[in-house]
């Protein structure tokens, strides 16, 4: 007999009640965990819907599916939670910037939770799919598509006909850190912060994507850490494509 069991009946609950009172404080422990009490979505308008998750609310069940999100979720505290509410709470989270207790007030969990959740799903998600963020082996990318981008830029008034994209380091800033702050201080951004590598393309997408790397390093540095264009050499086959970036 357990010892929460054991004092119940010390106080004057008999073993019959104790059981039910065990089995009713398991099933308000498990809504309490993984229901929301105000998140319902079914009940969520239409319009309302990509407003809030910039997804069509027709598209979130493919979306379930193509990202591969189970049906339940368990997060490191052993709570689990529904697939479907943990996609919601990220695209809700990346759609717009929103604190753990914005999020609070429109799913019902608490922020501890949501932060399991959170978390939890963006390494689901980066442990399926970070490859298509590093390769350039994507059907999308192939020689014809390449084509493709450089005859829309050309539409477009590009004077070169052989650019496919654009390249560009961004500079994520941070706090100070308190020991060796001088690793991630940008004197050009006279800022604090870790620099990424994007490449994106004419339609829209992000081809490519390096780093982390500390503030204080220059673009070219990156450029040449990420073996970008060794890669891009190896990919277009000694046809002359270029990139557009600046110095």
């Amino acid at each position: 007999m357990s010892t929460l069991s054991s004092s119940l009946i010390k106080l004057g609950v008999l073993t019959g009640d104790c059981d039910a009172f065990l089995l009713a404080a398991a099933a308000k422990r498990i809504n309490k965990f993984n229901k929301s009490t105000l998140f319902c979505f079914d009940e969520i308008e239409v319009s309302r819907f990509k407003l809030d998750f910039r997804f069509e609310k027709a598209d979130i069940l493919r979306l379930k599916s193509e990202l591969r999100v189970p049906d339940v979720l368990k997060m490191p505290n052993r709570t689990e939670f529904s697939g479907l509410i943990c996609l919601c709470v990220m695209l809700r989270r990346l759609a717009y910037p929103n604190r753990l207790s914005d999020l609070q007030k429109y799913f019902g969990f608490s922020p501890q939770d949501l932060s399991y959740i959170f978390n939890s799903m963006i390494n689901h998600v980066y442990g399926n799919f970070y490859h298509l963020l590093t390769s350039l082996q994507l059907w999308w990318l192939s020689l014809e598509h390449l084509k493709e981008f450089s005859g829309a830029l050309v539409r477009k008034g590009c004077p070169i006909p052989s650019w496919i994209g654009f390249i560009d380091g961004t500079l994520h800033k941070t706090c100070r850190p308190t020991r060796s702050q001088q690793e991630v201080y940008s004197g050009h951004k006279r800022s604090h912060g870790l620099k990424y590598q994007s490449v994106v393309t004419p339609n829209g997408m992000v081809a490519n994507i390096y780093g982390p790397i500390p503030g204080r390093r220059h673009d070219s540095y990156m450029l040449h850490e990420s073996g970008l264009l060794d890669k891009l050499a190896v990919h277009l086959g000694g046809q002359e494509m270029y990139l557009y970036g600046d110095s």
